[in-house]
């Protein structure tokens, strides 16, 4: 290989030199012939015609420089127009000015900074939105900018008042992201120096407008007496002649600006002076050809040759090897431009090396990768496929040559259709997911992201993009996605899937004018079950029970698990009540078989209550409280039986529920509703690091009444936004008592129920009561249900944003019983989730382990923090610990109490924020006898 290369660069040197001598020969004789025949000539010219152009030239020579300073001035203003477009450009392609990135115009102004330091610089750069108001403005004459002054800067030039200074305008339009077209006005201004390099020797530039002289290239400005404007002309001032012309800068505006040029007339020469100086230039010049430029044309050509013979070199291996970087050494001896082609050769090889090794790497990083990269043409067929991709898609294998060839047959149309729409210029990416062809009994699932690929003569040619497996994300999503949906102890449908399919059900009932039945199913004494043999076996006779009765449903029906040992059962389709009864009656001889698990044998019965669609009720929620009270109405007639609301109605029952809805509206109003609170712990220390406030109702003629019965009242009546106000102030009212009693870092955990999220100006009133309190937004916890979370998404992203920016920490509370998707809840400005007790309460199970396990990982992965409900033994909150929840809450650190009950709570653990925190078994609230509820 050495030895090719040699004897071709022998090969070129000669052939190079041979030109060289012919060039030298022919430039020898053709300088001498020309240089001879012109200087006799223009001296017999010059002799001849001295006198007349004496007295023309004058004239003349200032009418063309005049002429020549017109094409200077246009090509430099074309010159900033290019340097214009060049920078627009270079925003454009940053894509600084796109999106709403706050610091957009941080980058710009950035930008112009660095230009300042390597071009020319724009005195003053603006960017205008496609309304024409003002966006971004930099430079010395930004804070005169008024809408007048944007106004005037549509003209080509721009004439500042305030500075004296005449500014060129270059206009862009430049594309802003979402705010659409907008304009880059750059303005270059015409200052001493740019007069000074548009002005030839012996020329005065004076730049006038307004009776004022704004630039000149001689320094004198201000001199107006000399200056005689709209004239042109010769001017004789003392011993000097001079030719004096207008140029306008702006034809459309005369009155903007004059450009005043000045040429001194020289006095006029001797004809013999003439001649023997002309005589002895053609001498001088001659000599000076011959010994210089003869010498230089060959050491020119020399360096040619060098420079075409490392081009060539590089060109055969792609190699910046020792015998291109001397003939590129060579060709750099002089600093001229034929050193500059040597030096844009040399990097541009430097570059290609460069590249190459870099795609080299590239190629080989990708291959490590579990992605692959690929490039199709319209066909779907392979243009090139990346190792990454031959791992994935087992079908290249057998040799298949089309990506088509490699997807399930179901998703290849949608696949086929993204593509074609990329090619067709619809959409400029496509992402999405698709199986693989089928190799075993499991899908293998791809997510992929394709963009334009290779531009040809006839348009697009082909598109790329980046595939990678997500199999175990696809299932892992599908598996939380079903268990937010179903319970996961019996599998069953969970009240948020029962609920979207009771209003399914309600809807097309409406159109066929049929019946809907909801049962509300409670297993009478189930406490004397866990009690006695434990919750494992309660939990196993649960699911023993669910598919009891499901054996008893038909095929159409829906049984839920509502929580607990509660059921419901939706009856879609009926035409009549008797049907209800018929199946009611049903599922009441399931009890008359024992369910056995173990050694044990269990004869189980359980109330139920059914309201029917729309003898009874219109809507969801009042189906299901119709049930509830009919069902409550079985377990008072003995249990083991079922009951129609209709036939409660009929007879006049249901009053006691009446009665404390009364009550509970005067409850509210009268201010009664208390708020208790209850211990949150850390999880590896035991440490109180704050308290949940919870809603409390003592009537004095009922007693006290559960948060259960009290609280859907509430929302049902319209009331819970005030039963929710109340309880959030006396929350703060407390607080400030306990921070003021030195528990300043205690966090307040408060419920905000639906109404009260959607309330237009929610996060205003809380942050005004919070002052008024003095307690800062970082001590509240704001508790949202899941279920709440994703209504009217997009509405609630809105306002959680909201919150958590004015401070406020955010946790979804019962986690688990609603159902959110993984985009939701990264979407969501959260901090912590509450794993809901029923998840809890089988945490010993190997099912609810798994399942808690897989929240808190998912918790993990979203960086949020983790709370566990319901812990009542020192056994679960061990475990719990161990697999890595950070918070505890539950009976075994203490109930729910009343504030002054609290108080000694707080007062026993000395500090909640101590390194010595309180044993488990020495609970503050052991001390206090009064039971919660």
């Amino acid at each position: 290989m050495g030895r090719k290369v040699a004897l071709t660069s022998m090969t070129l040197t000669d052939q190079t030199d041979a030109k060289e001598h012919s060039l030298k020969r022919q430039l020898i004789l053709r300088f001498l012939w020309v240089f001879s025949f012109t200087a006799l000539l223009g001296i017999a010219a010059t002799v001849a015609g001295y006198r007349y152009m004496a007295n023309q030239a004058g004239s003349q020579n200032a009418d063309n420089t005049s002429a020549h300073l017109t094409n200077h001035l246009k090509q430099m203003l074309h010159e900033w127009e290019d340097e214009a477009s060049r920078l627009k450009a270079q925003i454009e392609f940053s894509r600084m000015v796109h999106g709403n990135d706050p610091k957009r115009f941080l980058k710009l102004r950035a930008f112009f900074t660095v230009q300042k330091g390597e071009v020319k610089s724009n005195d003053s750069n603006i960017l205008l939105r496609r309304d024409g108001s003002l966006a971004f403005a930099d430079g010395d004459e930004n804070f005169e900018l008024s809408a007048e002054h944007i106004h005037m800067l549509s003209a080509d030039w721009y004439l500042s008042e305030r500075r004296h200074v005449l500014y060129r305008v270059m206009r862009e339009s430049i594309w802003l992201g979402d705010d659409g077209n907008g304009a880059l006005l750059l303005l270059r201004p015409v200052e001493n120096t740019t007069l000074i390099s548009l002005a030839p020797p012996n020329v005065e530039l004076t730049l006038w407008s307004n009776n004022q002289i704004l630039a000149s290239s001689h320094g004198s400005v201000g001199l107006m007496e000399q200056l005689q404007p709209h004239f042109s002309g010769p001017i004789h001032l003392g011993d000097k002649s001079i030719e004096q012309r207008e140029i306008l800068l702006d034809r459309s505006n005369p009155a903007m600006a004059h450009l005043i040029m000045r040429e001194t007339i020289n006095a006029p020469l001797s004809h013999a002076y003439l001649i023997i100086n002309g005589l002895l230039l053609l001498g001088l010049t001659t000599l000076s050809l011959w010994l210089v430029l003869g010498r230089w044309v060959g050491s020119l050509t020399q360096r040619i040759v060098y420079l075409s013979q490392a081009t060539r070199l590089f060109g055969n291996m792609h190699v910046m090897d020792t015998a291109t970087r001397q003939l590129l050494d060579k060709a750099l001896s002089h600093g001229d431009e034929i050193s500059e082609v040597s030096a844009s050769c040399r990097n541009m090889m430097a570059n290609v090396v460069e590249y190459q090794a870099e795609h080299t790497a590239y190629v080989q990083t990708l291959d490590l990768l579990e992605e692959g990269v690929v490039e199709v043409d319209r066909s779907g067929n392979f243009i090139h496929a990346s190792s990454g991709w031959h791992k994935l898609a087992t079908c290249m294998e057998n040799g298949c040559s089309s990506l088509y060839q490699c997807i399930h047959p179901e998703d290849t149309d949608a696949l086929s259709k993204q593509i074609l729409a990329i090619f067709s210029g619809e959409k400029s990416q496509a992402k999405g997911r698709v199986r693989l062809q089928p190799v075993g009994e499991d899908d293998s699932w791809l997510e992929f992201s394709f963009v334009a690929g290779t531009l040809g003569a006839e348009g697009l040619s082909s598109v790329r993009g980046v595939v990678r497996d997500i199999t175990q994300s696809y299932q892992l999503e599908k598996r939380i996605t079903h268990m937010a949906l179903h319970d996961a102890l019996t599998g069953l449908p969970n009240r948020v899937l029962l609920e979207d399919r009771c209003a399914l059900s309600l809807s097309m009932a409406h159109r066929s004018g049929q019946k809907v039945a909801v049962g509300f199913i409670d297993v009478d004494h189930f406490k004397n079950v866990n009690d006695a043999f434990g919750h494992k076996t309660g939990d196993g006779l649960l699911i023993a029970l669910a598919n009891a009765l499901k054996q008893s449903l038909r095929s159409e029906d829906s049984l839920s698990r509502w929580g607990g040992d509660e059921f419901i059962i939706l009856l879609p389709g009926l035409s009549d009540i008797e049907s209800v009864r018929q199946i009611a009656q049903k599922l009441l001889d399931t009890c008359a078989h024992a369910i056995r698990l173990d050694e044990n044998e269990f004869n189980i019965t359980f109330s139920m209550g059914f309201a029917i669609y729309p003898d009874d009720a219109d809507n969801v929620d009042t189906l299901l409280s119709q049930s509830d009270r009919a069902m409550f109405h079985a377990k008072e007639q003995g249990r083991n039986n079922a009951q129609f609301f209709c036939d409660m109605t009929s007879k006049g029952l249901g009053k006691q529920d009446i009665y404390i809805q009364n009550r509970l509206s005067s409850a509210i109003k009268n201010r009664q509703i208390q708020a208790w609170f209850q211990p949150l712990v850390d999880a590896k220390t035991h440490r109180i690091i704050g308290v949940e406030a919870l809603a409390r109702w003592h009537d004095e003629e009922s007693g006290w009444i559960s948060p259960a019965t009290f609280i859907p009242m509430a929302e049902n009546l319209g009331l819970i936004r005030e039963l929710g106000e109340q309880v959030w102030l006396e929350t703060l009212r407390q607080g400030k008592r306990w921070r003021e009693a030195g528990f300043s870092e205690l966090k307040l955990a408060v419920n905000i129920s639906r109404r009260q999220l959607f309330l237009p100006a929610f996060t205003e009133t809380m942050l005004e009561n919070l002052r008024e309190f003095e307690i800062p937004s970082s001590s509240i916890i704001l508790e949202i249900t899941e279920s709440v979370a994703v209504t009217d998404s997009e509405f609630t992203s809105k306002r959680l944003k909201e919150l958590a920016d004015a401070g406020f920490t955010l946790a979804i509370d019962d986690f688990g019983t609603g159902y959110s998707s993984l985009s939701q809840l990264h979407n969501m400005p959260i901090g912590k989730i509450k794993i809901d007790i029923s998840f809890v309460r089988r945490v010993h199970e190997p099912q609810g382990a798994e399942l808690i396990q897989a929240i808190i990982h998912m918790s993990e992965a979203f960086g949020l923090l983790s709370v566990a409900e319901g812990v009542e033994d020192e056994n679960t909150a061990q475990v719990l610990r161990e697999y890595g929840v950070h918070f505890l809450q539950g009976y075994f650190f203490g109930k729910p109490m009343p504030a002054s009950e609290m108080d000694v709570y707080l007062a026993k653990t000395k500090s909640p924020f101590q390194d010595n925190a309180m044993t488990p078994t020495e609970h503050p609230y052991d001390l206090i006898s009064k039971p919660a509820i």
